[in-house]
């Protein structure tokens, strides 16, 4: 940028300060680091005036916002600013305060480097302008990155010697255990939870049943509070969650680090014979064979069969009866999280109704009634589908507007990733819109698609079968209080399907 004076011309260097504070400790102080981080290099521009160098009035503060990464308010303006020709230079006073990693820092120089933007930190007394300063500069932020990865090594030394001390180093406390002076001590009632669900578990062979009784009861996970004195945990039991608590080894007084078992300073709370015949159970629970066996059958009915009662999706979930035999059964996910309480849906055979539905599948491709209806059906709910996805796509193309215009406007600094967030949903619409568009079914190619895979069913594989039964239908909802069924169909993927899709079938056998 160039004014004249006096007849001559003078090159004006447009400078903006960046200021960054890792805490907002002391921020709220009418004069902060970040003023004096600024002071500095006001005075420092100053002291280059006869060169041109002027102080740009927008001000680029971040108090609370780490070095560690470029996710940071005032540096996306900055940014912005520097890529919409506003800035000739931008100082710091010292590298560390516009990043601490070296990889963003690279980047970040390629990109003034571009722009044909200046750096300077006026406390190491270099700018990138020269050769030199580069040099120095790399060297600098080199060493600013390693000694932020020694601190961290040191972190985790400290943390593997702890552990092998046998010391609690923190996280979510455990059922069973209070924290206190950065120790654990027995909560006895907690403690007699505990032992109760080891030996639930020995009766009942299942994470899933366990769960389901401790609901029932109205037992929840551990509750703490944390340091901010919020109260958290009580959260109902889930398979997963009792899983983790019967293999945790802290339960028989010791602790683990990278795979090594170490004796801890605090006691245990459950018997090592008890123990070890639940990770014996685990472990049987858990080989190829008894995995084989529990998937024998597929999950036909997989993400599409929903709960009419609640609207939940149904599971495929089985119980083991005498003689080691499974059963199999779909249930609502709400009944398998909560309880009946939320939800009075009952469970339904799971070869039964997965036999029926095949069998409709069967019907339909013989049934010329039934495959017109299909058709029907299937051109309503496309139609529907089709104005679903023309309301979100003028819904976002809306909201891309605003951002635009509030961009323009200057209201706001940097919304990048919304912009690009709307207009990568804009071509998947327009994507799903045209395959709509140019689906076109007829009662004819319904029958002739099911009447291909109907003779081979039994020779295919599962995945295979939860593929067909997915493109055929959307939805199906269990009504379990009259035992029945309602069909949403997907003219999608019956469309697939007539064309060979991509389902790991080729119509060939």
């Amino acid at each position: 940028m160039k004014h004249t004076i006096n007849g001559e011309t003078e090159k004006i260097i447009r400078c903006a300060i960046y200021t960054r504070k890792s805490t907002e400790d002391g921020l709220e102080q009418e004069y902060n680091t970040l003023d004096a981080q600024r002071d500095s290099c006001e005075n420092y521009i100053q002291s280059q005036a006869s060169r041109g160098w002027r102080i740009i009035d927008t001000k680029y503060d971040d108090g609370g916002f780490t070095g560690a990464n470029i996710k940071r308010p005032a540096y996306a303006r900055l940014i912005a600013d520097i890529r919409a020709g506003l800035v000739d230079m931008v100082l710091v006073y010292k590298v560390d305060r516009l990043s601490r990693s070296l990889a963003d820092f690279a980047n970040i120089m390629a990109m003034l480097d571009k722009e044909g933007v200046s750096f300077v930190s006026v406390t190491q007394h270099f700018d990138t302008s020269s050769s030199l300063g580069r040099m120095t500069l790399n060297i600098l932020i080199t060493f600013a990155q390693f000694e932020r990865e020694m601190i961290a090594e040191r972190i985790r030394d400290k943390i593997a010697s702890s552990r092998k001390r046998g010391k609690y180093i923190g996280g979510i406390p455990v059922l069973g255990f209070d924290v206190n002076d950065k120790k654990l001590y027995i909560n006895k009632k907690e403690a007699e939870q505990v032992n109760a669900i080891f030996k639930l578990y020995i009766e009942l062979h299942s994470v899933r049943d366990v769960a389901n009784k401790l609901n029932s009861w109205c037992w929840t996970t551990k509750k703490w509070v944390t340091k901010r004195e919020k109260l958290t945990g009580g959260k109902k039991f889930s398979g997963k969650n009792v899983h983790a608590m019967l293999s945790n080894l802290i339960y028989i007084g010791k602790v683990t680090y990278k795979g090594e078992v170490f004796e801890g300073e605090h006691d245990g709370i459950v018997d090592e014979k008890l123990f070890n015949k639940v990770q014996s159970l685990l472990k049987e629970r858990g080989r190829p064979e008894y995995r084989k066996k529990k998937k024998k059958h597929s999950s036909l009915l997989r993400g599409i069969l929903y709960c009419g009662e609640c609207g939940h999706v149904m599971t495929k979930t089985y119980a083991s009866k005498a003689k080691g035999k499974v059963y199999f059964y779909y249930v609502c996910n709400n009944v398998l999280k909560n309880t009946r309480k939320v939800c009075k849906s009952k469970r339904i055979p799971a070869l039964k109704v997965e036999d029926f539905i095949v069998k409709h599948i069967s019907a339909m491709g013989k049934n010329k009634g039934l495959t017109d209806g299909l058709v029907k059906k299937a051109e309503i709910e496309k139609n529907t589908l089709f104005q679903q996805l023309k309301m979100e796509k003028d819904g976002v193309e809306t909201a891309l507007k605003i951002v635009y215009k509030q961009l323009s406007n200057g209201e706001l600094n940097n919304e990048n990733d919304s912009i690009e967030k709307y207009q990568t949903r804009i071509r998947e619409l327009d994507l799903r819109m045209a395959s709509l568009d140019n689906l076109s079914l007829t009662s004819k190619d319904v029958s002739h698609t099911l009447k291909r895979f109907m003779p081979i069913w039994d020779t295919l594989e599962g995945f295979q079968k939860e593929k067909i039964v997915a493109s055929i239908f959307e939805k199906i909802t269990w009504d379990s209080e009259s035992e029945s069924l309602d069909f949403k169909f997907n003219p999608i993927g019956i469309s697939l399907l007539k064309n060979g899709g991509s389902h790991g079938y080729n119509g060939q056998g």
